[in-house]
């Protein structure tokens, strides 16, 4: 009966932890369906004459635009930018693959230079134009350089011609009509996708705007609603795929933040309750019970109001957030532990940092080397533990295994896997070659083996009744943190092994001291 009480309290914490992560994520890895069509037309009647031969695209700029973007013509969202550093994952149609369907060549060199939005037209007056030059959004480029190329323009493509580009031979009315047709099409396309109830909102406006379009022929009229038909698209589409829902991560960082200092004040209470833990835990299932039911209730409520002010809220994320946010506020009010049971320890202070440490670009760049100044620094006061150890044969143990584990650290950190960002200050040595971005069969092999042996040696060690609480301390935070690491780093690599990896490094963390 006890370990059912327990497990419904753990249950629960994963609840409000799950419920946060899900709102924010909601809000900040916006993500969107890419499509796997191309635009193909044997006749031509999708692209204009071609009016240049080639066509030289020279980025300077550094790390704010991408590749993805610039040669598809769409808008990466958060979890697109892995694609975006390497051409051979876009899986969208792009110019590149277009070009090479027409047969012609095409090169890229600096791979690793990527831009931010460029001013196309030169610092001088275009041949008949009595207006300067203008900066042009990046992803109207895709579009325009197309039809210049007498390509058809890639089916996910969002940006409008540039006009500029096509003002003779009454080129610029066809430009703008295959420019509006694709963008239509791309929209239909996506609107009967899985994903296409992301569009319900702004759907009825894009149809009367293309309806607008039709209702026009053949003046200048026309040009402008097939300019400003793509245009809203484009500002649809944004606010779905390109902007935050800044409500949604205030919600889902309030439930993160109140629910891991319950989760905390839980920890401090049955820590001082000890073997009286299960009557208290009893009652307080109860209470989180009916504080998740009077949460949802009131969230629920909270919605009707908001719903016609507040965009991309619906009753879900209102009673995500307030079945944790209440169940939390009664947890903390009922427990209410001593304030030096919620002091924190020595080995909490490096996982705070690592936490804090995500804050800063910098500090999420070179995170590997983070981690390792933070695992090599908590060992300190082990080795001050270990130099005040009232007896010779005591200290020369504390500090030999502090030193055993300040090797290993250094010995994992020799095994690297480089970010993007990092080159050239970073060099990989955990695969054979740069190239060939896959794990050694070995540690594919012995990664399960070694994640399910650690807990129990560790679990051997402590129950051998000559060890001192502190080596058994210094034991279970060192073989589990690094294991964790060592065993994500492995897993972030491997698909098959990634979940093994999340679980069974918590083991290492909930290794039971010896009575």
């Amino acid at each position: 009966m006890s370990s059912r009480k327990g497990l419904f309290l753990l249950v629960w914490v994963f609840f409000v932890h799950l419920a946060g992560l899900y709102l924010y994520t909601r809000g900040f890895l916006l993500t969107r369906l890419a499509l796997s069509e191309r635009t193909t037309c044997h006749d031509g009647l999708c692209t204009l004459a071609p009016t240049h031969k080639r066509a030289i695209v020279l980025i300077i700029d550094a790390l704010r635009s991408t590749s993805s973007g610039l040669t598809t013509g769409s808008l990466p969202t958060f979890i697109d930018m892995g694609a975006n550093f390497g051409g051979a994952s876009v899986a969208e149609d792009t110019l590149i693959s277009q070009l090479r369907d027409a047969g012609k060549k095409q090169d890229s060199s600096a791979p690793r230079t990527n831009s931010a939005p460029l001013s196309l037209l030169p610092t001088r007056l275009f041949p008949g134009a009595t207006v300067p030059h203008r900066s042009v959004q990046q992803i109207d480029l895709v579009p325009s350089l197309a039809l210049l190329l007498g390509i058809p323009i890639p089916y996910n493509n969002l940006g409008t011609v540039i006009p500029e580009l096509f003002g003779r031979d009454g080129q610029l009315e066809r430009a703008l009509e295959l420019n509006s047709q694709q963008v239509k099409q791309y929209l239909d396309t996506y609107r009967a996708s899985a994903s296409g109830g992301e569009l319900d909102g702004a759907w009825g406006d894009l149809q009367e705007r293309w309806t607008a379009v039709q209702n026009t022929r053949g003046d200048e009229t026309q040009w402008i609603a097939m300019e400003a038909y793509t245009r809203f698209a484009l500002a649809v589409c944004r606010e779905l795929w390109a902007q935050f829902n800044v409500t949604l991560i205030g919600l889902g960082l309030t439930v993160l933040a109140v629910g891991t200092f319950a989760s905390v004040v839980l920890y401090a209470k049955l820590g001082e309750l000890k073997e009286d833990w299960v009557d208290w835990a009893a009652k307080a299932r109860w209470l989180c019970v009916r504080g998740m039911a009077a949460g949802s209730i009131l969230g629920v409520l909270a919605y009707l109001p908001l719903r016609s002010f507040v965009k991309g809220l619906d009753a879900l994320h209102c009673v995500l957030f307030g079945a944790p946010l209440v169940s939390s506020l009664v947890v903390i009010a009922t427990a209410r532990p001593s304030l030096s049971s919620l002091r924190p320890t020595a080995s909490l202070i490096p996982l705070i940092l690592h936490a804090l440490a995500f804050a800063s670009n910098s500090f999420t760049i070179w995170e590997d080397r983070i981690i390792t100044y933070l695992l090599l620094s908590s060992v300190a006061p082990s080795v001050l533990a270990g130099l005040s150890a009232p007896t010779a044969r005591l200290r020369y143990r504390i500090l030999g295994f502090s030193a055993l584990f300040a090797f290993c650290v250094r010995a994992m950190a020799a095994s690297t896997v480089c970010r993007e960002e990092q080159h050239p200050y970073c060099h990989v040595t955990f695969f054979a070659s740069s190239s060939l971005p896959e794990p050694p069969l070995l540690v594919l092999v012995l990664a399960v083996p070694v994640a399910l042996g650690l807990p129990w040696a560790v679990r051997w060690f402590c129950r051998c009744p000559s060890r001192t609480m502190a080596l058994r301390r210094l034991c279970s935070r060192g073989s589990s943190l690094s294991r964790f690491y060592k065993a994500r780093r492995t897993g972030s690599r491997s698909g098959w092994t990634r979940q093994t990896c999340s679980v069974r490094s918590g083991i290492g963390f909930c290794v039971p001291a010896a009575r």
